[in-house]
C-alpha cells in the first residue's frame, strides 16, 4: 500500500470516527434487530448483514437494503445504526450489509461480496422471514457507486460477463443514491487539477490489481457502464455544502440522457447539511424531509 494512500487514509478515517454516531439506539416496541448474519460461510464479520426488523401495528410496507459509504477504505453495517432504527419506524424492515474493505481487497471483491449478499437475501428471504416483493437498494456515498453496480448485475449484460458473476435474475424496485460518488476515476473537480490527478492516480492503483491491465478498471464507475443497465426508478440526494454534489449533479444529467426515470433532492446550503447528513443525523428536521421524500416516491411506485 502505497504512502500517500496510508497518510490519506488514516485522516479520512479519523474525520468520519468524528462524525459517526457512537450511542446506537436501543431497541424498542417498533423494531428489534437481527445481528452478524452471514451470507458467505467463510467467518469474515465482513461478510455479514445486520436485520431491522418493523414491529409495529401498521402494515409493514416493504424492505430497503443498504449499502454503506466510507471511500470504499472505512465503514461497517453498523454505520448508519440511529438511520437505520429511523426507516424501521416508518413501516419498514431494513437490511443493511458490510463488505471487505480496501486495501485489504481490491474493488472488484468489493462489487462481489455486496452480489452475494443480495443473492443470499433473495435465496433465503423465506427462512429470513423478509418480504422481497417491494425492494429499494440504497447506497451512500461510496455505497453508491456500489449499490449501482450490484445493480447492473441483476440482469444479463457486459458487466456479468467482466465481474465473472451470473445474473441475479432478481427484482429491485428502486435504487436510491445518498450522495453517491459514481465516478471512481475522476475527482470531478474536487481539488486543483494537479492534486485531482494524483488523487486519481493513487486510487486506481490501490483499488485496481494491475491497473490498466485489469478489465474490471473500464467498467467501474457510472459513465461506463450505464449503456448496459436496466433501471426502473433512481432517485438521488445531495446538498449544496456536499463536497462530492458534483458527482450527484453529473450522474443526475448522465441519467437523463439515456432516459433513465430519475429525481434528485437538491439540499440547500445550510452549515449542518453536509455530506450524507441525512444518515448520520436522521434527526434533523431536514434529514425527515430527505429521507420521507423518497421513502413516499417507493410508496407510490409500489401501490
Amino acid at each position: 500500500m502505497g504512502l500517500f494512500f496510508k497518510i490519506g487514509s488514516y485522516f479520512m478515517i479519523k474525520s468520519m470516527e468524528k462524525t459517526q454516531i457512537k450511542d446506537y439506539q436501543k431497541e424498542d416496541e417498533t423494531y428489534t434487530l437481527e445481528k452478524d448474519i452471514p451470507y458467505l460461510n467463510d467467518g469474515n464479520i465482513k461478510h455479514t448483514f445486520n436485520i431491522y426488523r418493523y414491529q409495529g401495528k401498521n402494515k409493514k410496507k416493504g424492505t430497503l437494503i443498504h449499502i454503506h459509504g466510507g471511500c470504499w477504505i472505512y465503514g461497517d453495517k453498523m454505520y448508519g445504526d440511529p438511520y437505520y432504527v429511523y426507516l424501521t419506524h416508518q413501516g419498514y424492515d431494513v437490511v443493511s450489509i458490510s463488505y471487505q474493505l480496501i486495501p485489504k481487497v481490491e474493488f472488484y471483491y468489493q462489487v462481489q461480496d455486496c452480489y452475494y449478499a443480495l443473492k443470499y437475501l433473495f435465496k433465503n428471504q423465506d427462512n429470513l422471514n423478509l418480504d422481497l416483493s417491494k425492494v429499494m437498494l440504497i447506497g451512500d456515498s461510496a455505497g453508491g457507486l456500489l449499490a449501482l453496480l450490484t445493480y447492473g448485475l441483476i440482469t444479463k449484460s457486459k458487466l456479468n460477463e467482466v465481474y465473472k458473476l451470473p445474473p441475479l435474475n432478481v427484482k429491485i424496485d428502486m435504487l436510491t443514491l445518498l450522495h453517491p460518488c459514481l465516478e471512481i476515476h475522476r475527482s470531478l473537480g474536487l481539488l486543483s487539477n494537479k492534486d485531482n490527478y494524483y488523487l486519481d492516480r493513487i486510487i486506481e492503483k490501490e483499488f485496481f490489481k494491475g491497473y490498466k491491465d485489469n478489465p474490471i478498471y473500464y467498467y467501474s464507475s457510472l459513465s461506463e457502464v450505464i449503456n448496459y443497465l436496466n433501471f426502473n426508478k433512481v432517485h438521488i440526494v445531495t446538498s449544496l455544502r456536499d463536497n462530492l454534489n458534483k458527482h450527484a449533479f453529473y450522474a443526475y444529467d448522465l441519467f437523463l440522457k439515456h432516459h433513465v426515470d430519475v429525481t434528485i433532492d437538491i439540499v440547500p446550503f445550510y452549515k449542518k447539511l453536509d455530506h450524507v447528513f441525512e444518515l448520520l443525523h436522521p434527526e434533523f428536521e431536514e434529514s425527515i424531509l430527505t429521507n420521507n421524500l423518497y421513502l413516499d416516491i417507493f410508496e407510490k411506485i409500489n401501490k
